[in-house]
Order: C-alpha cells, then sequence, then structure tokens
C-alpha cells in the first residue's frame, strides 16, 4: 500500500478496506435524497407563481390583439404545466 493511502486510513481511524457494496450503497441512497430535496425545491418554487398566473389569466377583458392572444395562451399554459 502506498503512504498516501495509509495516510487516509489513518485519518479515516481504520485499518479495515470498506467493501465496495457499501460504498456503491451509501452513494445511491445519499444521491436519491439529493434529488428527492432538489426535486421538493424546483415544485415549490413553481407553486409560488400560481397565483398570479391566475390572477393574469382572468383578464377584465379577453385580449383584442394578437400579441395579446399569444400571451394569454402562454399564461394559460404555464398554469397547467405548474398544475395551479
Amino acid at each position: 500500500m502506498s503512504d498516501e493511502g495509509k495516510a487516509w486510513r489513518r485519518l479515516a481511524g481504520t485499518h479495515e478496506k470498506v467493501p465496495i457494496w457499501y460504498i456503491a450503497v451509501v452513494l445511491f441512497i445519499s444521491a436519491t435524497l439529493m434529488g428527492a430535496v432538489a426535486f421538493g425545491m424546483v415544485v415549490r418554487s413553481e407553486r409560488k407563481w400560481c397565483r398570479l398566473l391566475i390572477i393574469l389569466e382572468q383578464p377584465s377583458s379577453p385580449p383584442t390583439t394578437e400579441r395579446g392572444v399569444k400571451i394569454a395562451q402562454e399564461i394559460s399554459n404555464l398554469r397547467r404545466d405548474f398544475g395551479c
């Protein structure tokens, strides 16, 4: 074993080899938890837009210009995509 490998084992406080399956399980659980947290943050972030999109989708009068119709359609699409 190289001196560098021995130094890491001393630092970790163990002289035993760690099984590969153990490392794989720890990495899998860590990645899964990080993914779940990130997904929850994205969903929560998207939900913050719902109130605004609902208000914008219910104008006092329907859009009369081509641009206004496109904007109204995009607002409707965003609201549907966010699950509002």
